[in-house]
């Protein structure tokens, strides 16, 4: 019997010391510091550069009306063109120069505008992605006497940084352009794409 009471308080001993190796920590379970992840940067697209310095070349679609004085004879129709030119950009400042055809039937008088050429120098502010711009030049048109005095205006809207629309309007004067004393006055309203090297 004294034997039996060794063995069973040899048994709790042993028992009771391995409780805690088996039990492991007994505080309360402490939660983790939840890790924080950077939120993504929203994807944007490059923005659109303000330098206007590059070749071009494009097309135009607009308006032409021819008249005369002293008055005999004046029309209007549609005209077609092809333009292409370079420029340079100073920071505000553009210049650049251009050359450019085009396609018209227009009567005056006795006469017809069809294929006319002309030659400008430009010279425009940046407004970033807008230019607006004067022109300087000379034209010639087929059955016209002489070259007609150009001036215009204009304005140029980057839709990419190679895609450019706008508008230009242009008026020529032919100093006896129709006969000795008879000017022809030349006025062009033209919707213009180009597209930038």
């Amino acid at each position: 019997m004294k034997r039996n009471l060794i063995v069973a308080l040899a048994t709790t001993s042993a028992v009771a010391f391995a409780i805690p190796a088996f039990a492991g920590n007994l505080k309360a379970p402490q939660p983790e510091a939840p890790v924080a992840v950077p939120a993504a940067a929203p994807v944007q697209a490059a923005p659109i550069g303000s330098d206007w310095t590059g070749a071009y070349v494009g097309l135009g679609l607009g308006y032409n009306h021819a008249s005369t004085s002293p008055d005999v004879g004046s029309g209007t129709s549609g005209i077609g063109s092809v333009f292409g030119g370079y420029n340079y950009d100073f920071g505000k400042f553009v210049v650049g120069g251009e050359l450019g055809m085009g396609r018209s039937h227009t009567g005056y008088g006795s006469g017809t505008m069809k294929t006319s050429y002309d030659a400008k120098v430009k010279g425009g502010v940046d407004l970033g992605r807008t230019m607006v711009y004067g022109a300087l030049g000379a034209a010639h048109t087929d059955g016209v006497h002489g070259v007609g005095k150009l001036i215009g205006v204009g304005m140029d809207y980057k839709l990419t940084d190679n895609v450019l629309v706008g508008g230009e309007a242009d008026y020529v004067g032919y100093s006896n352009g129709v006969a000795p004393g008879t000017d022809l006055r030349n006025t062009q309203l033209q919707a213009r794409v180009a597209f930038k090297f």
